[in-house]
């Protein structure tokens, strides 16, 4: 079906106004040419002014202003006889004039449609605006004029620019933090892997985009050293149950023979094309730690159990937290009942308890060793 032009700018929706800055133009141009509903231009220019969001204006070919609506007006605070019949160069500044203006309109009176945006200080603030520059064609053919239609899109622009600015410090989190990420679309394929998951990992940028979560080449550990089905990935469930994993410990075996221990914790993307986000953090000096510190104390059980002398730790309370078994043979008390009791519980002399109790105070005050000298009553007597 043929498209319907309206006989008069009231008539124009929403819809229409919002466009393509072409198709507003044309509109524009075709109803003044028509002359509107009572067939004059002065009825269109009327029209103009009361039916447009945007702010438009008409200028002839020597950049006097013919006609100014309300939007335009309200953005200088002027009112239309403050402008009709005066120069935009009065208006905006020689210099304004000069540079932002002049040079598209002399394309435009010269016959071309001319685009222009960009950030302008107006008198009530900065906008971002898009402008269109079209030709004002008499019946005849001859250009007499330029009609500027000007839509303000500050609040479009800044949205942009805070998603612009929020794009650039996630990605810089997401380049720079000592967190593996990995990101899958919908079919389990790696779309977007951050530096420190191929410096975990162990596996370039490019072989891992070559992978889903479900490949076979991947070669995971559950922590007891036995191989980890696909089933038990945290990005694996994350994407089937679809709900968050979290801390599922795996040992990644790397290309390079070294395994890394990672905690990861996976959850679902609620966005089209995209599958499961993957974050592990790597580790293993952890790990390392931990069983360096676990060998050690196996090694002291071990010499502390085997030891003919007594061997104790104590807490900041003064309780026992560990005895060896040779204080079963010089008190006849079992280990396990010496453990959270303080030795004036176990009954040792109040002289002896404040004795011990000083020496311990004075240990871990200091940090230094300390030596003391007493007697205890045992089953074969009073020992040193």
């Amino acid at each position: 079906m043929a498209e319907q032009n309206p006989t008069s700018l009231a008539d124009l929706t929403p819809a229409e106004w919002n466009a393509t800055p072409e198709r507003v133009q044309g509109l524009i141009t075709s109803l003044m040419a028509g002359g509107g509903d009572s067939g004059t231009p002065n009825s269109c220019y009327e029209q103009i002014v009361s039916a447009t969001p945007n702010g438009i204006f008409v200028v002839d070919c020597h950049y006097i202003y013919q006609v100014v609506n309300p939007a335009y007006l309200a953005w200088y605070g002027k009112s239309s006889a403050d402008l009709i019949g005066r120069s935009l160069s009065q208006i905006l500044g020689s210099e304004s004039f000069q540079t932002d203006v002049k040079p598209h309109l002399d394309r435009c009176l010269a016959g071309a449609v001319v685009h222009q945006d960009g950030w302008y200080d107006y008198p009530h603030g900065r906008k971002f605006v898009d402008i269109v520059y079209t030709p004002y064609t008499e019946s005849d053919g001859t250009i007499s004029g330029a009609i500027v239609n000007i839509r303000d899109l500050t609040s479009l622009k800044q949205a942009q620019l805070a998603l612009t600015n929020r794009d650039h410090r996630f990605r810089t989190l997401f380049e720079t933090l000592p967190i593996g990420i990995l990101v899958t679309d919908t079919s389990g394929k790696l779309i977007e892997i951050n530096p420190a998951a191929e410096q975990i990992i162990g596996i370039s940028n490019s072989d891992l985009h070559r992978r889903t979560y479900e490949s076979p080449d991947w070669n995971v550990i559950r922590p007891d050293f036995t191989p980890m089905p696909i089933t038990e990935y945290a990005c694996y469930r994350a994407a089937k149950e679809n709900r968050l994993v979290a801390n599922v410990e795996m040992i990644v075996v790397r290309p390079q023979g070294d395994m890394r221990w990672v905690n990861a914790s996976a959850a679902p993307i609620p966005l089209d094309d995209y599958g499961s986000a993957l974050a592990f953090v790597d580790v293993t000096d952890r790990k390392q730690a931990e069983a360096a510190l676990y060998q050690r104390e196996q090694e002291f059980k071990a010499l502390a159990e085997n030891s003919p002398d007594i061997i104790t730790r104590f807490d900041r309370s003064f309780r026992h937290l560990y005895v060896n078994p040779a204080v079963e043979v010089a008190t006849g008390l079992a280990p396990q009942a010496w453990i959270g009791k303080t030795n004036q519980e176990l009954g040792m002399p109040t002289a002896q308890v404040l004795q011990w109790e000083a020496a311990f105070s004075r240990v871990l005050t200091t940090g230094q060793p300390t030596m003391m000298d007493f007697e205890f009553p045992t089953p074969q007597g009073l020992r040193d």
